[in-house]
């Protein structure tokens, strides 16, 4: 065992910012369909609903889990059209909101729905999206859409680790909500050059070359403001990175609170291809999840949970490198003004790297590779290197 010494660093690095332009991304094309840019209206477009078949578009509040609660509910039927288009006049308060497509259960839906705030009467688009659907029927895909629960299990429980579907394994992906008012994430570490505004990490980092990360994450109220004029986030991930000829390329997988959403804990995911931010599902405070990025084959990788009995696929994408140069494991706060979220004390209970085709502990063994992050006023602390640590802030 290599003598143990405290890496507790503040580093600041300088990394160019996102660029994805040379990255193959994993999206329906919306070249006919025209992106939602007023306050009193949303275009949407329906792709791939098979000729007489019908399927319902419902909006409501944030969280609303009743169609009897719903501001719009319009059923569309499909006369064998590829691209269904309509157009949902609206006139809502401001708040959080959200646009499910109810389909046949055949159907996998990219997505199922979006979330959106409406601030000033308008609806927040940071990127003026075009809001689609698009229903994949199963004669077109490998996979199956993951319908399971979405509590996360009991952390104590034996969890095999992830691994590459063999032929004839049955592969589950998950259905995730677009976060259409979120800002773009940008590549780790930016630079940091004050405590106040910008981005704060807490995490440890390796530059042990490596195919996926694996760890579990404890959740926290980390308490973001959530009706601000600007955005703010927290988030507590695992993160997959390589800079190549001046891109950032990366897969992240966790759990975060947004100032753009309602007052909630989700899984989320994003990565540099797709560059949205998707939403899973709603995660209990205090609970613990399991959850993982790994290389699948040329450059594609995925982003895994663990449900409980299997490891469900939450984004399988192209992200134009075949491993990681830096992997990342810990919190981050982005604050627009300096006023820093509370983030009460997690923990991380195991953290695994994929090295030569199997989980590895990350342990003392990557103890020169391994440095820490710590932006006042967070910060980590190692309790066995580096598989068990907490962050919180100080």
């Amino acid at each position: 065992m290599k003598k143990f010494i405290s890496l507790v660093l503040l580093l600041v690095l300088t990394v160019a910012l996102a660029n994805t332009s040379n990255v193959s991304a994993s999206k329906p094309n919306t070249s006919e369909i025209t992106p939602t840019g007023t306050s009193n209206n949303l275009d949407v477009a329906v792709i791939g609903l098979e000729k007489g078949e019908s399927a319902k578009l419902t909006l409501s509040i944030e969280g609303a889990a009743s169609s009897d609660i719903a501001d719009f509910e319009k059923t569309i039927a499909s006369s064998g059209e590829p691209i269904i288009k309509i157009n949902i006049p609206i006139q809502l308060k401001d708040g959080y909101y959200q646009l499910i497509l109810e389909a046949p259960d055949k159907y996998f839906r990219e997505p199922k729905g979006y979330f959106f705030m409406v601030r000033n009467g308008v609806v927040v688009n940071t990127k003026n999206s075009a809001l689609s659907f698009t229903l994949t029927p199963p004669d077109k895909r490998d996979y199956e859409p993951y319908r399971g629960p979405t509590i996360a299990p009991n952390s104590d429980a034996v969890i095999p680790p992830p691994h590459i579907p063999i032929a004839g394994e049955v592969v589950y992906r998950a259905e995730s909500m677009i976060s259409l008012s979120a800002p773009a994430r940008q590549g780790i570490p930016e630079q940091q050059v004050t405590d106040d505004a910008g981005y704060h990490y807490f995490m440890i980092d390796t530059s042990t070359g490596n195919k996926g990360n694996w760890a579990a994450l404890g959740v926290v109220n980390t308490g973001i403001r959530h009706n601000i004029p600007d955005r703010d986030h927290a988030v507590d991930h695992v993160y997959s990175y390589r800079y190549v000829n001046g891109s950032d390329h990366w897969m992240e997988v966790g759990w975060a609170e947004v100032s753009w959403q309602g007052d909630y804990r989700y899984l989320y995911q994003y990565d540099s291809a797709y560059a949205q931010w998707r939403i899973l599902f709603q995660v209990s405070d205090n609970s613990t999840i399991n959850v993982a990025t790994q290389w699948l084959s040329g450059t594609t990788w995925a982003s895994l949970w663990w449900n409980g009995s299997t490891w469900v696929q939450v984004a399988y994408q192209d992200i134009g490198i075949s491993s990681a140069d830096n992997t990342y494991c810990g919190g981050e706060v982005y604050t627009y003004d300096g006023n820093h979220p509370d983030f009460p004390t997690s923990y991380t209970t195991s953290n695994y790297l994929y090295i030569n085709g199997s989980w590895d502990v990350w342990d003392n063994d990557y103890f020169y590779t391994t440095i820490g992050y710590d932006i006042s006023p967070y910060a980590h602390s190692v309790i066995t290197n580096f598989y068990y640590f907490s962050i919180y802030k100080e």
